[in-house]
């Protein structure tokens, strides 16, 4: 699948609605819905028991209409979730007004996070969270993430220690963990740090090239109804993202009159005196890579510990140099 910078994915967007018809408030709603299904198979697969607190912070952008939507499906799960809106509802136009007044009309709870106070209050309460959705910025970020919202992002990150404390147990971004820029270029500001980011219709390049990405955790690309074919059309770089449909098309079912001389041959060049396990573990991968023959080159010294490994694997031995390689 190709990855997209935040122009191209505009126009995806905008081509989805004029060729296809489906307007931006499906395209909101669809996207809203898969974070929201996300977190409910993130909860399954993390948590011993059903989480009970979970706080979604919306930016005014698209990425916060995103996020109400999702935060008015976990509700029908999870009762506590609740929404952190940086602003004032009047600042919301369009889409993201009309969305925010439906998790109103549901009954769903808001706390406005509109000065620093404001934001000192509702922080204590996001400290005993179960899971946090970041609805921030979105891939139209221009800049540095500033004002309250850097701040939100840093302390959470200081909360999280960068997503690797227990607690909050799940972060989620939003198509893009707040802060990080689109295109691959260095953040000028705080990126906050998510277990999973949810992206939509294709990865963009900045989660993948930039010295930021690590921030995205484990990214999930879902389809929210534009055609994969305007992914392709509009795509101008060549990085690709190795997901599922990369492989759809490989014969996964081998012939019975074959053998493993069809498969190709991997030659590993590997290992060194008390160091076998490089070269064991690399032919490994490759066997179950799916290749037919795999022969392993190691020093003489630690030939027999690699062999004695996995039987399917050839050996040749190396000279031992005086260092051991």
């Amino acid at each position: 699948m190709k990855a997209l910078t935040a122009s191209e994915m505009r126009e995806v967007d905008r081509l989805t609605t004029e060729r296809h018809g489906i307007s931006g408030t499906q395209l909101m709603e669809n996207a809203g819905t898969a974070v929201a299904e996300v977190v409910r198979q993130q909860i399954s697969l993390r948590f011993q028991s059903p989480a009970r607190r979970v706080f979604v912070l919306c930016g005014k952008g698209n990425n916060g209409g995103d996020g109400l939507v999702a935060a008015r499906h976990l509700r029908q799960e999870i009762r506590q979730t609740v929404v952190l809106l940086f602003g004032s509802p009047e600042d919301l136009r369009d889409d993201r007004a009309s969305y925010f007044q439906r998790w109103r009309d549901a009954g769903g709870e808001t706390l406005l996070i509109r000065n620093n106070a404001e934001w000192v209050v509702a922080f204590s309460r996001i400290a005993g969270a179960d899971v946090v959705v970041d609805a921030l910025l979105g891939t139209g970020l221009r800049g540095p993430a500033t004002g309250l919202i850097a701040k939100a992002i840093s302390e959470i990150n200081s909360l999280s220690r960068n997503a690797r404390a227990p607690i909050p147990a799940l972060i989620v971004a939003v198509d893009i963990p707040s802060g990080l820029p689109s295109d691959g270029q260095q953040a000028e500001g705080p990126v906050l740090y998510a277990h999973t980011t949810v992206t939509f219709t294709a990865p963009k390049i900045g989660q993948l090239l930039s010295v930021d990405a690590q921030s995205c955790g484990n990214l999930i690309v879902r389809a929210i109804g534009s055609p994969a074919k305007l992914v392709d059309e509009l795509g101008k770089e060549t990085i690709r993202w190795s997901g599922p449909d990369e492989f759809a098309e490989l014969p996964l079912i081998r012939c019975a009159d074959s053998h493993k001389g069809l498969y190709g041959h991997v030659l590993v060049v590997a290992g060194s005196a008390g160091k076998s396990g490089a070269a064991v573990l690399a032919g490994v991968g490759a066997l179950k890579a799916g290749a037919g023959l795999v022969t392993i080159a190691a020093p003489d010294s630690v030939q027999g510990i690699v062999a004695a490994h996995q039987s399917e694997y050839m050996t040749e031995p190396l000279p031992t140099l005086a260092d051991g390689s």
